[in-house]
Protein backbone atom coordinates (compact mmCIF):
# COMPACT_ATOMS: atom_id res chain seq x y z
CA UNK A 1 0.00 0.00 0.00
CA UNK A 2 1.27 3.38 -0.89
CA UNK A 3 2.27 6.09 1.52
CA UNK A 4 -0.81 7.84 1.14
CA UNK A 5 -3.22 5.48 0.93
CA UNK A 6 -2.00 3.93 4.30
CA UNK A 7 -2.40 7.58 5.75
CA UNK A 8 -5.69 7.66 4.56
CA UNK A 9 -6.39 3.89 5.75
CA UNK A 10 -5.28 4.36 8.93
CA UNK A 11 -6.92 8.17 9.69
CA UNK A 12 -10.35 6.29 8.96
CA UNK A 13 -9.54 3.41 12.17
CA UNK A 14 -11.64 4.44 15.08
CA UNK A 15 -10.53 7.63 17.19
CA UNK A 16 -11.50 8.70 20.66
CA UNK A 17 -13.69 11.75 19.82
CA UNK A 18 -12.07 14.96 20.93
CA UNK A 19 -14.76 16.82 23.39
CA UNK A 20 -13.82 20.47 21.60
CA UNK A 21 -12.10 21.73 18.55
CA UNK A 22 -9.50 23.57 19.31
CA UNK A 23 -9.70 27.33 18.32
CA UNK A 24 -6.17 28.63 16.93
CA UNK A 25 -4.21 31.55 14.67
CA UNK A 26 -1.44 29.77 13.27
CA UNK A 27 -1.35 26.21 14.68
CA UNK A 28 -0.55 25.82 18.70
CA UNK A 29 -0.08 29.58 18.38
CA UNK A 30 -3.04 32.41 20.08
CA UNK A 31 -0.53 35.42 18.66
CA UNK A 32 -2.00 37.07 15.71
CA UNK A 33 -0.45 37.41 12.34
CA UNK A 34 1.82 40.09 12.50
CA UNK A 35 2.27 40.26 8.82
CA UNK A 36 0.54 41.69 5.73
CA UNK A 37 0.08 37.62 5.35
CA UNK A 38 1.84 34.82 6.72
CA UNK A 39 4.03 32.19 4.55
CA UNK A 40 5.66 28.78 5.65
CA UNK A 41 6.62 25.39 4.39
CA UNK A 42 4.53 22.85 5.13
CA UNK A 43 7.47 21.12 6.78
CA UNK A 44 8.51 23.97 9.52
CA UNK A 45 4.86 23.22 11.47
CA UNK A 46 4.55 19.68 10.34
CA UNK A 47 7.66 18.25 11.96
CA UNK A 48 7.49 19.81 15.17
CA UNK A 49 4.24 17.88 15.29
CA UNK A 50 5.09 14.48 13.78
CA UNK A 51 3.69 15.62 10.99
CA UNK A 52 0.55 15.67 11.92
CA UNK A 53 -1.84 18.74 12.85
CA UNK A 54 -5.09 18.18 14.55
CA UNK A 55 -8.36 18.89 14.02
CA UNK A 56 -8.80 22.89 14.53
CA UNK A 57 -10.42 25.77 13.24
CA UNK A 58 -8.73 29.37 12.76
CA UNK A 59 -11.42 32.31 13.99
CA UNK A 60 -10.00 35.24 11.51
CA UNK A 61 -7.63 33.08 9.33
CA UNK A 62 -8.26 32.16 5.86
CA UNK A 63 -5.51 29.55 4.53
CA UNK A 64 -4.41 28.17 1.47
CA UNK A 65 -2.43 25.40 1.41
CA UNK A 66 -0.03 23.74 -1.48
CA UNK A 67 1.39 20.09 -1.55
CA UNK A 68 3.81 19.51 -4.22
CA UNK A 69 5.74 16.78 -3.42
CA UNK A 70 5.01 13.72 -0.92
CA UNK A 71 1.74 13.09 0.40
CA UNK A 72 -0.96 12.70 3.14
CA UNK A 73 -4.62 13.66 4.55
CA UNK A 74 -7.01 16.30 5.01
CA UNK A 75 -9.53 16.13 7.58
CA UNK A 76 -12.23 18.88 6.29
CA UNK A 77 -15.25 18.97 8.57
CA UNK A 78 -15.46 15.41 9.52
CA UNK A 79 -14.33 14.39 5.95
CA UNK A 80 -11.22 12.53 4.84
CA UNK A 81 -8.97 13.55 2.14
CA UNK A 82 -6.50 11.79 0.15
CA UNK A 83 -3.53 14.93 -0.66
CA UNK A 84 -1.22 13.51 -3.69
CA UNK A 85 1.42 15.83 -5.08
CA UNK A 86 0.26 19.26 -6.78
CA UNK A 87 -3.07 19.57 -4.36
CA UNK A 88 -4.13 23.01 -3.73
CA UNK A 89 -6.36 23.36 -0.39
CA UNK A 90 -8.63 26.11 0.41
CA UNK A 91 -9.25 26.38 4.35
CA UNK A 92 -11.76 28.76 4.99
CA UNK A 93 -12.18 30.91 8.35
CA UNK A 94 -13.82 29.16 10.72
CA UNK A 95 -13.71 25.46 8.65
CA UNK A 96 -12.74 22.38 11.14
CA UNK A 97 -9.51 20.63 9.51
CA UNK A 98 -6.47 18.70 10.29
CA UNK A 99 -3.54 17.38 8.21
CA UNK A 100 -1.51 14.16 8.64
CA UNK A 101 1.12 14.17 6.32
CA UNK A 102 3.86 11.78 4.65
CA UNK A 103 7.26 12.38 6.35
CA UNK A 104 9.09 14.37 4.21
CA UNK A 105 6.28 15.85 2.13
CA UNK A 106 6.88 19.42 0.95
CA UNK A 107 4.95 22.59 -0.17
CA UNK A 108 3.74 26.08 1.47
CA UNK A 109 1.03 27.40 3.80
CA UNK A 110 -0.06 31.08 3.00
CA UNK A 111 -2.28 32.79 5.58
CA UNK A 112 -4.45 35.58 5.40
CA UNK A 113 -6.05 37.47 7.73
CA UNK A 114 -10.04 38.08 8.06
CA UNK A 115 -8.70 42.14 7.65
CA UNK A 116 -7.08 41.08 4.81
CA UNK A 117 -9.75 39.39 3.35
CA UNK A 118 -11.93 42.71 4.20
CA UNK A 119 -9.36 44.92 2.23
CA UNK A 120 -8.68 42.73 -0.92
CA UNK A 121 -12.29 41.11 -1.63
CA UNK A 122 -14.86 43.45 -2.68
CA UNK A 123 -18.83 41.69 -2.13
CA UNK A 124 -20.10 42.67 -5.49
CA UNK A 125 -17.44 40.43 -7.16
CA UNK A 126 -18.62 37.45 -5.71
CA UNK A 127 -14.93 36.16 -4.64
CA UNK A 128 -15.75 36.08 -0.84
CA UNK A 129 -18.99 33.54 -1.04
CA UNK A 130 -16.68 31.56 -3.34
CA UNK A 131 -13.93 31.05 -0.78
CA UNK A 132 -16.36 31.17 2.36
CA UNK A 133 -16.04 27.28 0.61
CA UNK A 134 -13.59 24.88 1.30
CA UNK A 135 -12.27 23.11 -1.02
CA UNK A 136 -9.52 20.46 -2.66
CA UNK A 137 -7.90 20.68 -6.24
CA UNK A 138 -5.46 19.86 -8.40
CA UNK A 139 -2.67 22.71 -8.49
CA UNK A 140 -2.30 24.64 -11.41
CA UNK A 141 0.72 26.43 -12.74
CA UNK A 142 -0.22 30.02 -12.25
CA UNK A 143 -1.02 29.59 -8.83
CA UNK A 144 1.92 27.27 -7.84
CA UNK A 145 3.79 30.39 -9.24
CA UNK A 146 2.47 32.82 -7.62
CA UNK A 147 2.80 30.91 -4.42
CA UNK A 148 6.05 30.57 -4.61
CA UNK A 149 6.32 34.32 -5.22
CA UNK A 150 4.53 35.07 -1.95
CA UNK A 151 7.07 32.62 -0.53
CA UNK A 152 9.89 35.03 -2.41
CA UNK A 153 8.86 37.86 -1.35
CA UNK A 154 7.84 36.56 2.70
CA UNK A 155 11.27 35.54 3.03
CA UNK A 156 12.97 38.75 1.64
CA UNK A 157 13.12 42.58 2.85
CA UNK A 158 13.07 44.43 -0.29
CA UNK A 159 12.04 48.12 -0.26
CA UNK A 160 8.42 47.43 -1.05
CA UNK A 161 7.90 43.99 0.50
CA UNK A 162 4.66 44.83 1.81
CA UNK A 163 2.93 46.11 -1.28
CA UNK A 164 4.06 43.35 -3.33
CA UNK A 165 2.12 40.96 -0.67
CA UNK A 166 -0.62 42.45 -0.73
CA UNK A 167 -0.72 42.15 -4.91
CA UNK A 168 0.57 39.00 -4.79
CA UNK A 169 -2.07 38.00 -2.33
CA UNK A 170 -4.74 39.61 -4.20
CA UNK A 171 -3.88 37.75 -6.98
CA UNK A 172 -3.46 34.30 -5.14
CA UNK A 173 -7.10 34.71 -4.01
CA UNK A 174 -8.34 35.04 -7.17
CA UNK A 175 -6.61 32.26 -8.66
CA UNK A 176 -7.77 29.97 -6.16
CA UNK A 177 -11.71 31.27 -6.60
CA UNK A 178 -11.69 30.78 -10.35
CA UNK A 179 -10.14 27.55 -9.88
CA UNK A 180 -12.74 26.28 -7.17
CA UNK A 181 -15.39 27.87 -9.95
CA UNK A 182 -14.03 26.27 -12.40
CA UNK A 183 -13.65 22.44 -10.90
CA UNK A 184 -16.88 23.04 -9.71
CA UNK A 185 -16.35 22.91 -6.30
CA UNK A 186 -18.82 26.12 -5.98
CA UNK A 187 -21.48 27.56 -8.31
CA UNK A 188 -20.63 30.22 -10.23
CA UNK A 189 -21.78 33.53 -8.67
CA UNK A 190 -22.18 35.52 -12.51
CA UNK A 191 -24.24 32.33 -13.74
CA UNK A 192 -26.43 32.92 -10.86
CA UNK A 193 -26.27 37.29 -11.60
CA UNK A 194 -27.30 35.98 -14.93
CA UNK A 195 -30.11 34.20 -14.71
CA UNK A 196 -31.65 36.91 -11.39
CA UNK A 197 -33.20 39.00 -13.71
CA UNK A 198 -36.93 39.15 -12.96
CA UNK A 199 -39.71 39.41 -14.76
CA UNK A 200 -43.70 39.55 -14.06
CA UNK A 201 -45.92 38.68 -16.38
CA UNK A 202 -42.99 39.58 -18.99
CA UNK A 203 -42.42 42.86 -17.33
CA UNK A 204 -39.35 43.77 -15.84
CA UNK A 205 -39.54 44.21 -12.01
CA UNK A 206 -37.88 47.81 -12.58
CA UNK A 207 -40.79 48.53 -14.40
CA UNK A 208 -43.27 47.95 -11.81
CA UNK A 209 -41.26 49.96 -9.10
CA UNK A 210 -41.38 53.16 -11.17
CA UNK A 211 -40.99 56.18 -8.94
CA UNK A 212 -44.11 57.65 -7.88
CA UNK A 213 -46.01 54.86 -7.79
CA UNK A 214 -47.79 53.24 -5.21
CA UNK A 215 -48.62 49.59 -5.39
CA UNK A 216 -51.51 47.70 -3.90
CA UNK A 217 -51.65 44.58 -1.64
CA UNK A 218 -52.44 42.41 -4.42
CA UNK A 219 -49.70 43.94 -6.61
CA UNK A 220 -47.12 43.01 -4.13
CA UNK A 221 -48.09 39.88 -3.18
CA UNK A 222 -47.61 39.19 -6.95
CA UNK A 223 -44.19 40.01 -7.40
CA UNK A 224 -43.20 38.61 -4.17
CA UNK A 225 -45.13 35.31 -4.50
CA UNK A 226 -42.61 34.73 -8.03
CA UNK A 227 -39.63 36.02 -5.94
CA UNK A 228 -39.93 33.52 -3.40
CA UNK A 229 -40.55 30.69 -5.28
CA UNK A 230 -37.67 31.71 -7.07
CA UNK A 231 -35.36 31.98 -4.58
CA UNK A 232 -36.33 28.70 -3.23
CA UNK A 233 -35.55 26.91 -6.00
CA UNK A 234 -32.40 28.52 -6.43
CA UNK A 235 -31.49 26.88 -2.88
CA UNK A 236 -32.60 23.53 -3.71
CA UNK A 237 -30.50 23.32 -6.93
CA UNK A 238 -27.83 24.64 -4.29
CA UNK A 239 -26.92 27.77 -5.52
CA UNK A 240 -26.90 31.39 -2.85
CA UNK A 241 -28.10 34.39 -4.71
CA UNK A 242 -25.44 37.17 -3.99
CA UNK A 243 -27.74 39.91 -4.05
CA UNK A 244 -31.63 40.72 -5.64
CA UNK A 245 -31.68 44.32 -7.94
CA UNK A 246 -34.46 45.61 -9.82
CA UNK A 247 -33.95 44.26 -13.42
Amino acid sequence: MDPVAQFLYDSNMTRAASPTIPNYNLFGEADDLPDVVHCETIETRSRLHDWELGVHRHARLHQVLLLQDGGGVLSLEGRRHALPPMTLVNVAIGVVHGFTFVPGTRGLVVTFSAEMLDQSLRPAEGLRDVLAQAAVLPAEGGTVLTLTQIATAFSGRDFGRAQSLRSLAGLLLAQVARAMVDHGAVADPRAIRAGARIEIDGRPLSTLLAPGEALDRNEVDEILDPLLHGLAALHDDGLVHLDICPA
